[in-house]
């Protein structure tokens, strides 16, 4: 089907993105983080919290004390 993006550019060739599906040329998409390639609307940066590691914690307690009770017997 013929369309608006159908035209000659030397060095370039039509392409479709992966989440709008629309036909652009080659040279006006753009890698995503995840491997997707998109246009310029679609295109979004990678969040900064998904490069935050973890830190381990000691979730030990200082001391333990034993559970028994004892009663007096008289």
């Amino acid at each position: 089907m013929k369309g608006i993006k159908d035209y000659l550019s030397l060095g370039t060739h039509n392409a479709i993105c992966d989440v709008c599906g629309f036909k652009f040329k080659s040279t006006e998409l753009s890698k995503r983080w995840d491997g997707m390639m998109v246009c310029s609307q679609d295109f979004e940066e990678r969040h900064p919290q998904d490069l935050i590691k973890g830190k381990n914690d000691n979730q030990s307690v200082p001391f333990v004390r034993d559970n028994i009770i004892k009663f007096r017997e008289d």
